[in-house]
């Protein structure tokens, strides 16, 4: 015959706090997988609450999550895709998750919760995770190049080793696909902090020969970069691969900043003037008329050009040749450019521009 159900007579609740057991991480796909001895709600677990730790115990290299997405792979197991910074910032920590040796998970107290809400406690010493090491080469996802700074801001899709960056392979061109001009950079001095975003500081000569060029990096639409080598490894070396097209900029800032005068010498006998700037100039718009000769800082006598020629077309260095007229007149000038204590210059604004079109920043009387 058939009987009623028969209630519990006594119930004791679980009380007791789940167990972590095992984990796994993959710096490939981003996964990690936290495992336990009994079912847990997946919901309940705090991010902040996992640690990565280089070792076991110990203040030793570490990264705290901020992030992710979870997934209950089954009631033991929780699969955690990790945010892209988190993933940036454990490859970024020198010494963490590049190997299983290097890879324990610690939980904080109330991390995550059993199904009857037991919150686990800390796990002090961290479990030895199950490691996949990152097998994917890096790409670049976009640059920004400043012609202001002189700097090439350039972004991957994971973190890179800084310095790896092989300069040489980089090459500037005009377009993505046969290019009417390139120009491959020398040398340069990289930000050495690894991370997803690497800045690079060009070399003033590469600076300059990119301004030289009415073809290359005038404007976003002329300024494509080019891995003509394997030029960056990401922090398991594996190389980002040269060759292929080129990346146009994401960015690009222009050349708003004037011109200076650096330094000049003063060549009595041959009439010229050599003119130093900080970055290439207009030789062939060179404006003779807009230089004053003085013997001073502030004047008392004075020269201001008639005329004179550059050879010069663009430059950083011109070498002003002086009119006949304006010879004649300095040497009957018995103090004005005598020697170095009598010989100074000013010029207007309009004497030169920049490969950009910014005027020269004017050096006035008082100021020579």
């Amino acid at each position: 015959d058939n009987t009623n159900a028969v209630g519990v007579a006594v119930y004791t609740r679980d009380a007791a706090p789940p167990v972590f057991s095992a984990a796994s991480l993959n710096m490939d796909t981003a996964k990690l997988i936290l495992t336990f001895l009994e079912p847990v709600v997946y919901s309940s677990l705090n991010f902040s609450g996992v640690v990565v730790r280089a070792a076991s115990t110990g203040a030793g290299a570490n990264y705290r999550l901020t992030g992710g997405t979870v997934l209950a792979m089954n009631a033991l197991s929780i699969e955690i895709t990790l945010t892209t910074m988190d993933l940036n910032n454990v490859k970024a920590t020198s010494g963490l998750a590049t190997s299983t040796l290097t890879s324990h998970i610690t939980l904080d107290y109330g991390a995550v919760t059993d199904m009857a809400t037991n919150p686990i406690n800390a796990v002090v010493a961290g479990i030895q995770a199950a490691f996949s090491q990152d097998v994917t080469a890096p790409k670049l996802d976009g640059f920004h190049l400043n012609m202001n700074t002189g700097t090439v801001v350039m972004t991957f899709s994971e973190t890179v080793n800084a310095g790896s960056l092989v300069v040489s392979a980089l090459t500037f061109s005009n377009a993505s696909s046969a290019p009417l001009a390139s120009y491959a950079l020398t040398v340069g001095q990289v930000v050495d902090v690894d991370g997803p975003v690497i800045t690079l500081n060009l070399s003033k000569t590469d600076l300059d020969q990119l301004k030289l060029s009415r073809e290359i990096a005038t404007e976003q639409n002329s300024t494509f970069l080019l891995f003509t080598a394997d030029p960056i490894q990401d922090i398991q070396t594996n190389a980002l691969v040269g060759g292929g097209n080129s990346t146009k900029a994401a960015l690009f800032t222009p050349d708003t900043t004037d011109p200076r005068l650096t330094n000049f010498t003063f060549n009595a006998n041959a009439g010229t003037i050599t003119l130093s700037f900080n970055e290439p100039v207009q030789g062939g718009g060179f404006v003779s008329t807009a230089v004053t000769v003085q013997d001073n800082v502030t004047a008392s006598n004075v020269r201001t050009l008639v005329a004179g020629t550059v050879a010069e077309m663009d430059s950083s260095v011109l070498t002003l040749t002086l009119d006949s007229a304006d010879v004649f007149a300095i040497q009957a000038n018995k103090v004005l450019a005598k020697n170095s204590e009598t010989t100074y210059l000013t010029l207007t604004n309009l004497a030169v521009d920049d490969m950009n079109g910014n005027d020269l920043t004017a050096i006035v009387d008082g100021n020579a």
